[in-house]
């Protein structure tokens, strides 16, 4: 999707097998590197997140996850915490890159529905005619 993606050391790894490269984070409660090196929170904090994935596992989630969530409402970073839901942006993100977004009201939905339900119930009984008149 053309995102330059950080992860912890764990996630990281578990994106490189499938051919995501993702830069390493470290998690809030290992704190910052030898090399001053930042944490997840760090970046947040830093305006380096423009979206957070934070579906938590492992030691330390608890903590972690309070302070990357605070940290995400105090610089208005969206946060998603479910695996569902990242599938869900994912597929959003993409339908985006390919496509402007519309807005249509409930009601023109829908019209939209019913119409292309109507067309497929004439497809069918269309099919259905030919296959009795073939007989």
């Amino acid at each position: 999707l053309g995102f330059r993606l950080l992860a912890t050391a764990g996630t990281s790894v578990a994106l490189e097998r499938h051919g995501v490269h993702a830069a390493v984070l470290r998690k809030q409660h290992e704190g910052r590197g030898l090399a001053g090196e930042p944490t997840t929170v760090d970046a947040i904090m830093a305006g380096d997140i423009d979206l957070i994935v934070n579906t938590p596992y492992g030691v330390g989630t608890r903590v972690d996850g309070y302070e990357i969530r605070t940290a995400a409402v105090i610089k208005g970073v969206p946060s998603i915490t479910t695996v569902q839901g990242l599938a869900a942006a994912v597929q959003g993100i993409e339908s985006l890159q390919t496509a402007p977004a519309t807005v249509r009201s409930l009601q023109e939905h829908a019209i939209e529905l019913n119409r292309l339900r109507a067309a497929q119930v004439e497809s069918i009984r269309s099919m259905q005619k030919s296959r009795a008149e073939e007989r």
